[in-house]
């Protein structure tokens, strides 16, 4: 038997004996300073085994590791594994929020195959509602489990238990930075081991921001004339029968809040009565009197101060099936980074078709701000009267994330409505968009249902936006301005696929379509990415999402290909040759385990 004297943490934690606790005064309050280590005899029993002492609980290895997240008083984001490093990075008066993203399989109801272009409205709803009820026994059994697992108490007095039903997302929430150290055991140590957790978050409380109200200099916009630009001006379909989320980080807005919103269906939850400017301009846009979806069947407005309280409000939009948040809100502390967050809103995307619309964000270079970040949320830049970029309007995402943002871009600049100058921002191009989903959702129901065909068609129908060179993906603008009638028609020049399996290096899906020569063609294939946030390497995104290729045939000769790794692929070319062609997949690495890919291809001339 060999004798080793063993210092290391992961270790003595796994034997269960690390107990005593030095802290000491200094910086912004109790900091922890160190841990005393307590020697350990083992026996080695083999290569990478340790066996304890008798009577102590010794643990397996670690099931998962915990991402700590912090913002410097510079308002930099930091994403870490040293529990150190975060502890010394807050107050003890700082909140805290842990994020569990649980390990069990999605819920997956099967209701793409049960749709085609043509499925009416009512089968569309039922078959949403079967969906939605499903998944909300599904997840809270589930949720049931592992709280009971964890000992978390509902009533507890030192911590909130803030989740939905609705998703594998459950986030332990402390006022103080004090109170989660009182239950770091409870809440982390526990929970490493734990079989049924997949991903561990944790962070101060972030609080989210407007991205609105930002000075310009360039002409006044009205939103006449940006309907007219993005050719949204007829009222034939109104945003009938569509519910619209509408989450806001300053306030609410009521019927009462401003003439242009008398009529609208509006409902805010209980408690939640401050009146936000902001929220009533963004409502305006979206669905009010001379807004762009004047007869949608209600706006539900949530107050979102910070990012835990995403998910309160998300079940809610939920519980009362609503087919398209509007988020003209983002981080600003964790710009260009993906995170729980953006997750979060990719995972309602994919299982609970539902249409994620955010704001970019106005920082300019510095990068887009979360959930923008998501690769299922439609992310929207700010253009002005000239169809020029606004030079806040925020581009730019970690090079390793693979994302193609912004995806579209939409009116924003010094926009008048009802005669008044409500100022600039993403924030205002974010409705715009969320309002053109809401006419085409009427018109063709089957899209509240296939978030995938939604991105598809509003890239492949958007125009060129001035100064920017859509060639491929513009990094500033996407695919460029939205155009209401475009996607109309693109609504029809469609092809969804669902994909099971592995097969590397083949074609996975082809659809042939006719089309008229002499003029750009667009072809767009997007597919939804599965919502995993972390793996061991940290910011990789390779698994996040399969990566195919795209390919644009004619018969006998290959016209065009987009070989990048985001989940979208766009092929833009000037055709006057072929009048038939064939856009199809090709898988160009594994998949992530355990995924089937949900995409739509479109194409527009």
């Amino acid at each position: 038997m060999f004798v080793y004297y063993i210092s290391s943490i992961d270790i003595l934690k796994k034997c269960g004996i690390i107990n005593i606790q030095n802290k000491m005064e200094g910086g912004n309050g109790m900091k922890l300073l160190t841990k005393v280590l307590t020697v350990l005899l083992c026996a080695s029993m083999g290569v990478g085994t340790v066996q304890c002492l008798s009577g102590v609980d010794c643990r397996q290895d670690k099931k998962v590791d915990v991402i700590y997240s912090y913002c410097t008083t510079q308002s930099k984001y930091y994403s870490t594994e040293n529990a150190d490093e975060f502890e010394e990075s807050i107050s003890e008066e700082d909140g805290v929020n842990i994020i569990y993203r649980l390990d069990y399989e999605p819920y997956d109801d099967g209701i793409r195959s049960q749709i085609t272009h043509e499925t009416d409205f009512s089968t569309v709803e039922s078959l949403l509602a079967s969906a939605r009820h499903e998944s909300k026994r599904y997840h809270s059994e589930k949720k049931a489990t592992f709280i009971e697992s964890m000992g978390i108490m509902n009533d507890a007095s030192d911590y909130d238990i803030i989740m939905d039903s609705y998703s594998p997302f459950l986030v332990i929430s402390f006022d103080t930075f004090s109170l989660y150290e009182e239950n770091y055991d409870k809440f982390i140590e526990n929970a490493v081991y734990s079989d049924e957790v997949k991903e561990i978050f944790v962070e101060s409380s972030r609080e989210v921001e407007n991205t609105a109200t930002i000075a310009s200099t360039s002409p006044n916009y009205s939103i006449a004339d940006a309907l007219i630009d993005i050719e949204a001006t007829s009222q034939t379909y109104t945003g009938d029968g569509i519910k619209v989320g509408i989450m806001e980080a300053g306030g609410v807005a009521f019927n009462s809040s401003h003439s242009e919103l008398n009529g609208v269906q509006i409902y805010t939850i209980d408690g939640q009565t401050t009146v936000s400017s902001h929220a009533v301009n963004v409502t305006r846009l979206l669905c009010g009197n001379n807004g762009v979806a004047r007869g949608i069947d209600a706006a539900y407005i949530y107050y979102v101060p910070t990012t835990s309280e995403s998910v309160p409000a998300m079940e809610w939009f939920l519980e009362n099936n609503c087919n398209i948040i509007n988020l003209s809100m983002g981080v600003s502390s964790q710009l260009k980074q993906y995170g729980w967050f953006s997750g979060y809103m990719d995972y309602h995307v994919r299982y609970n078709h539902i249409s994620v619309v955010a704001a970019a964000g106005n920082y300019g270079s510095n990068g887009i701000s979360p959930p923008g970040t998501g690769y299922n949320v439609i992310t929207v830049a700010n253009v002005d009267a000239n169809w020029q970029l606004n030079a806040s309007s925020s581009y730019g995402t970690d090079s390793s994330l693979d994302l193609r943002k912004p995806t579209v871009a939409a009116p924003g600049t010094s926009i008048v409505i009802g005669g008044e100058n409500i100022g600039s921002g993403t924030s205002y191009s974010a409705p715009i968009v969320s309002g053109v989903i809401a006419k085409l959702m009427q018109q063709y129901p089957a899209l509240k249902i296939l978030p995938e065909a939604v991105i598809a068609i509003l890239a492949v129908s958007a125009e060129n936006v001035s100064g920017h060179d859509i060639s491929g993906w513009d990094p500033h603008v996407g695919a460029g301005l939205i155009n209401y009638e475009n996607a109309q028609e693109a609504a029809n020049n469609y092809a969804t696929f669902a994909l099971a399996n592995d097969q590397l290096g083949v074609v996975r899906f082809s659809t042939d379509f006719t089309t008229s020569i002499n003029r750009e063609l667009r072809v767009v294939a997007v597919w939804l990415a599965p919502s995993l946030t972390y793996n061991e390497n940290f910011t990789a995104s390779s698994n996040r999402h399969t990566d195919f290729d795209l390919y644009l045939d004619a018969p006998n000769s290959s016209v065009s290909a987009s070989l990048g790794s985001s989940n979208i692929e766009f092929i833009k070319i000037y055709n006057s040759l072929y009048r038939t062609l064939t856009a199809k997949i090709k898988q160009a690495a594994a998949k992530p385990s355990g995924i089937d890919d949900y995409g739509a291809i479109a194409w527009f001339a």
